[in-house]
């Protein structure tokens, strides 16, 4: 009875632990999600770029947009990379 009890309990907080992973696992896609729309809603902006200057500070406003997007990428494959099974 006691075995069984623990067994169940054991379960529902291995349960509950892996709900909470997988729902902080979907939280990071879809800010990584959220950060590729940014990226691709910028690039929009490289059809009127007509000079140098402008493809300068195009790059330079680009640049950091595509190293955060790089960051949470390598972010989560490190984190996925390191999943024992």
């Amino acid at each position: 009875m006691a075995r069984t009890k623990l067994i169940e309990g054991s379960r529902w907080i291995l349960q509950g632990t892996s709900n909470v992973l997988l729902v902080f696992d979907e939280s990071e896609v879809r800010k990584i999600v959220s950060e590729c729309r940014r990226v691709l809603d910028y690039l929009s902006v490289a059809e009127v770029i007509e000079t140098i200057d402008d493809l300068v500070q195009f790059v330079k406003d680009l640049s950091p947009c595509l190293s955060k997007v790089r960051k949470k990428l390598n972010k989560l494959m490190c984190s996925l990379n390191s999943i024992v099974l």
